[in-house]
């Protein structure tokens, strides 16, 4: 079905100087970066007008999966295949730590405190406010790699850039006061890019899909869960991509009419190939965008099939999914 494609850009590690800094304030979170390469960012496109369609009816015991979207995270790395930044954080409060906070902090479960942080938490060089903001920092699918504690600083890690990315994105819904004053990420030092790329993309293989489902869902304010679930229900992930006897084409099943307004160029070769899956998954986030689908995601699933029993099928299927699932 429908979707034009702008692919992500990631900034430089290498060229990078200076950490992007995220000045915490009690509104939100406030991002800015110093730095001394050229910064890349992908424009979004115009969009072409609304879907104007009534919403169907919500047919009783249908599946129902809540998508919350937040805007990207830009992180300095070198590629979505870098490892993840180190976040180095800063607490508001101070303070002395007695010894139950801190016992209570060497035991949490969420936190891998390395031998240095755990000593510096022992002797009592981490202060009760940084120790607090850490038990308080966003929780992840994993545990969060905490690299040092000195006083009020704390440098940290998470295991994966989509878990830094979901750790970010739920800092400012931290409590006020734990929140941290400074958050700079800072690339690796060490860090190397796998030449390797990611896993090519192979029919019916979720695990080489899921990176394009997520930079799709990531560019167009939808939950990639979705994305899987239509091109499940529509070829098998790739599997069938034989023309319908609708006549629909490609690994997301578009209308050649359709293909024609949203189809677009994702994979940068020149092309807009409805038969390449980058290409197809973004022209379907695409589509669904101005269907509606951060607001109202069943008209927008409907927009793209008018079917209530298809929009039941996708939702269900996307609940599925772990959100996690290949972080």
């Amino acid at each position: 079905m429908p979707s034009r494609l702008v692919p992500l850009m990631a900034v430089s590690a290498v060229a990078l100087t200076a950490a992007l800094a995220l000045h915490l304030s009690a509104g939100g979170l406030e991002t800015g970066a110093a730095s001394s390469s050229a910064r890349a960012s992908a424009a979004a496109p115009a969009k072409r007008g609304a879907v104007a369609r009534t919403a169907p009816p919500r047919p009783r015991g249908a599946a129902a999966l809540t998508v919350r979207v937040a805007p990207p995270v830009t992180l300095p790395v070198d590629s979505p295949w870098a490892l993840p930044p180190v976040l180095v954080l800063h607490s508001r409060a101070g303070g002395h730590a007695n010894p139950a906070l801190r016992r209570w902090v060497l035991h949490l479960k969420r936190l891998a405190l390395s031998p240095a942080a755990r000593r510096s938490v022992q002797r009592g060089a981490a202060s009760a406010g940084a120790l607090k903001m850490l038990a308080a920092f966003p929780r992840t699918n994993g545990p969060l790699l905490v690299l040092s504690v000195d006083g009020r600083r704390v440098r940290a890690q998470e295991t994966t850039l989509w878990m830094t990315r979901k750790a970010l994105r739920g800092v400012p819904s931290m409590p006020p006061r734990l929140r941290p004053k400074r958050l700079l990420l800072e690339p690796v030092a060490s860090d190397r890019v796998d030449l390797a790329g990611p896993p090519r993309a192979k029919p019916g293989q979720l695990r080489t899909l899921v990176g394009i489902y997520r930079n799709a869902g990531y560019q167009y304010g939808i939950d990639w869960r979705i994305l899987a679930a239509i091109n499940r229900v529509e070829t098998n992930l790739g599997q069938n991509t034989h023309v319908s006897s609708a006549g629909a084409v490609g690994w997301m099943q578009f209308m050649p009419s359709t293909w024609r307004r949203w189809g677009t160029d994702a994979s940068g070769d020149g092309v807009a190939d409805p038969y390449d899956p980058q290409d197809a998954i973004f022209s379907a986030a695409l589509y669904l965008d101005p269907a509606g689908a951060r607001k109202d995601l069943r008209r927008a699933i409907f927009a793209y099939n008018h079917a209530d029993w298809y929009v039941n099928e996708i939702l269900s299927l996307a609940a599925t999914l772990p959100d996690d699932y290949g972080s």
